[in-house]
């Protein structure tokens, strides 16, 4: 379990992009053996559609921890890099973390 909302949401991002990969590699493993349907056109589809939102995602975290960064670098504007890093906590990464809020690690009072 993660304590944190950043890290939660890594957790949850990353078990997506694991399940899209293997989706798609196993759609790739049938049709090297001949089988073929299209259901897998969806499903390859889905998984794609899935990866991209993986990476999304990412880059949203990635952000929030360059704002974190920021804080501690003595020649950026201490209260400006606060104030960005606050945007993400109250107003971007609570919403990203209710599409998981059926999760067991999930916490109420990261509702948005």
């Amino acid at each position: 379990m993660t304590d944190t909302l950043p890290g939660f949401l890594a957790d949850r991002v990353n078990e997506e992009g694991v399940w899209a990969q293997a989706a798609l590699a196993a759609n790739g493993e049938s049709r090297a053996r001949g089988l073929s349907s299209t259901l897998w056109d969806d499903e390859d589809r889905a998984a794609h559609r899935t990866l991209r939102e993986v990476e999304a995602k990412l880059a949203i975290l990635t952000r929030y921890e360059d704002c974190l960064a920021r804080m501690e670098d003595p020649d950026y504007p201490a209260a400006v890099a606060r104030d960005q890093a606050r945007e993400y906590e109250d107003f971007v990464l609570p919403p990203l973390a209710a599409i998981y809020s059926d999760h067991p690690d999930y916490r109420q009072e990261w509702r948005p």
